[in-house]
């Protein structure tokens, strides 16, 4: 119940998605306060809006990028303060459990929109409408989200990149068309179908259940 109010809240959130690329702060943050109502950790997404508007890989992604790392370093203290941010929400429990990590291969997978971006980053920079690049921007963000929680909790903080992934719907279709030539296109969509294939191999049989989060 609870993994379905959340995904709920991630829905209501890319309804609002308009206003995020328009820079309509106000009217963006009244889809994340309604999506909210259905789970409260919907309220990261806030703080984020502040972030993704720019080219990818700028000095703001930058930041989120080295903040996640400094997290992993820093662990004890950095799942000390989220016991305190997540107390009395619907993740009233500690976010460090044995064994619960978000399974590593999630990183990559979640980076990829990001990755081609930085391959192709010139092109990108001159041919990218705005909001391809605010759905590069929150690709990244949701791969730092799976980079920390394959350290904490997979159940609890892992669950957080949902209200970023679902951009990397928009993204990945726009550069694999556009981000290379003709013949490194089909190179590189070709990559990514048989990545995806034994994502899906290596996620779902042959893993624990608590791996697949």
């Amino acid at each position: 119940v609870n993994g379905v109010k959340q995904f709920l809240a991630s829905c209501i959130i890319l309804l609002g998605c308009k206003f995020l690329m328009e820079k309509k702060f106000f009217k963006f943050a009244a889809f994340v306060i309604v999506a909210s109502f259905f789970h409260t950790s919907a309220l990261i997404v806030l703080p984020v809006y502040f972030f993704v508007h720019g080219k990818p890989w700028n000095k703001k992604m930058l930041l989120i990028l080295v903040a996640s790392l400094l997290a992993v370093v820093f662990l004890s203290s950095f799942t000390n303060i989220l016991d305190i941010i997540l107390e009395s929400t619907e993740y009233d429990t500690s976010v460090l459990e044995e064994n619960s990590g978000s399974n590593i291969f999630r990183v990559p997978i979640a980076a990829v929109p990001a990755v081609l971006a930085l391959l192709s980053r010139k092109k990108i920079e001159k041919i990218a409408p705005k909001y391809i690049n605010v759905c590069i921007n929150m690709s990244l963000i949701s791969a730092c989200l799976y980079f920390i929680s394959s350290f904490t909790s997979g159940i609890h903080f892992g669950r957080l990149p949902i209200y970023f992934e679902l951009y990397s719907f928009i993204s990945l279709p726009w550069l694999l068309d556009n981000a290379f030539d003709h013949k490194t296109n089909n190179f590189v969509k070709t990559a990514c179908i048989a990545c995806y294939l034994l994502m899906y191999f290596i996620l779902d049989w042959k893993t624990p259940y608590y791996s697949k989060v």
